[in-house]
């Protein structure tokens, strides 16, 4: 029934619940105040509650892996955000056993803003949804929980096999012993004028550090085409980075994307005129977001920026070269 003259009434709904609780606490409270003023209490809390309804009933009927979050940013401004949750496989070291690898859910959040606050593109966390541990490198990765920078996460001397490694369709990979050190050796004798490459198998770096030790038996020529050297960010036999000794003499960090090769930065100062076959050179490349550095015996000889690829594993690749490789390691930056 409806308010009486004299603001004692009680209100009656259809439905009993928070809306007579609220209209008889509001006649009560209002005893004394003007029709007028009464009505406009009742209707302020009224349409509180209804919009309180609504958003209940939203909640409800939105997934859990999508539900709203509220946060307030520095500058005193409200922000929200739709989240949700992408589960990804993480393969980490034993931390022990050589060569075994262990798996494990883990989850990548995505957030884009939807509306006020600061911010506003989606952010991925790590596409490789790990940063180490890579096959089980002899429990690098393992004993002392995550690396961090400066870590050691994996490194391969060939002394036992070449089991973790892979190559790319139609080529042939294999351990020899090199008449130099007497040790064991990991390479390629094709002399074709096209990458091949060899990688190392469930891994997955972003920014990440790779060293090997490499020499050239062979180059049919003094290209720039001809190369041998490490790769990093390996996310197919046809997109990676590689820094290679080249047939001319020089330095190269070469881009291959899409199976098309493009010459990023060269130098000709590190390797000696005449030396570039039958010595031992250790190359380092270094990826840190779109940082890419190249060192020679641990001399910086190159320092340049591409964003084309971003993560992956590691290898060796050569192209029109006889070359063989050793003491491969990877460190976190």
């Amino acid at each position: 029934m409806p308010l009486r003259d004299n603001n004692k009434a009680w209100i009656t709904l259809e439905r009993p619940g928070m809306f007579e609780v609220a209209a008889n606490l509001l006649a009560q409270l209002t005893r004394g105040a003007s029709m007028q003023s009464t009505k406009r209490l009742f209707l302020t809390c009224l349409a509180t509650y209804a919009t309180a309804i609504a958003c209940a009933k939203s909640e409800r009927e939105t997934p859990a892996s999508q539900q709203s979050t509220t946060t307030t940013s520095a500058g005193g401004s409200t922000s929200t955000q739709s989240v949700s949750t992408v589960s990804t496989t993480t393969t980490t070291g034993s931390g022990g056993s050589a060569g075994e690898a262990s798996t494990s859910s883990t989850t990548a959040t995505i957030s884009s803003a939807t509306s006020g606050g600061s911010g506003g593109a989606p952010v991925v966390e790590d596409p490789c949804a790990m940063n180490g541990g890579a096959a089980g490198a002899a429990g690098n990765a393992g004993a002392g929980g995550i690396p961090g920078s400066g870590d050691q996460v994996f490194f391969e001397d060939f002394e036992n096999s070449a089991e973790r490694w892979e190559n790319s369709d139609g080529t042939t990979w294999s351990i020899t012993t090199d008449a130099e050190t007497g040790s064991s050796v990991y390479g390629n004798s094709e002399v074709i004028n096209e990458p091949r490459i060899a990688s190392v198998t469930n891994a997955c770096f972003t920014d990440v550090i790779v060293e090997a030790k490499v020499k050239v038996l062979d180059f049919p020529g003094s290209s720039t085409t001809y190369f041998a050297g490490p790769c990093l960010r390996v996310e197919s036999s046809d997109d990676y980075y590689v820094l290679g000794i080249q047939g001319n003499g020089n330095v190269g960090l070469i881009r291959v994307s899409g199976g098309s090769r493009s010459s990023l930065q060269s130098d000709g100062s590190a390797i000696p005129d005449g030396e570039e076959d039958d010595v031992w050179y250790t190359l380092r490349l270094e990826a840190v977001g779109a940082a890419l550095r190249a060192y020679v015996n641990g001399s910086l000889v190159i320092d340049d920026t591409d964003s084309t690829h971003t993560f992956g594993s590691i290898g060796v690749c050569t192209s029109n070269a006889d070359a063989v490789f050793d003491d491969i390691s990877v460190t976190l930056p």
